[in-house]
């Protein structure tokens, strides 16, 4: 039970970021030269790569820590 709460909430999450990220996406067309802008979409890309590699790892059985500085 708490696997699948898990893989929905990580399920979740993603299809959230994603929606946020082409709202930036937008946004940014419209001011392309927006450079807070430009950081939250790459802020928004860096996450989503580390829960989709979490979300893999778990899948397979391991884990795997992320350290962000």
């Amino acid at each position: 039970m708490k696997d699948m709460e898990e893989e929905q909430s990580f399920f979740h999450l993603i299809e959230y970021l994603e929606s946020y990220l082409l709202e930036l996406g937008l946004e940014l067309q419209r001011d392309p030269d927006d450079l807070f802008l430009q950081g939250k979409i790459k802020g928004i890309q860096h996450a989503l790569k580390y829960i989709r590699m979490h979300e893999h790892a778990r899948k397979g059985g391991h884990y795997i820590d992320v350290e962000i500085d």
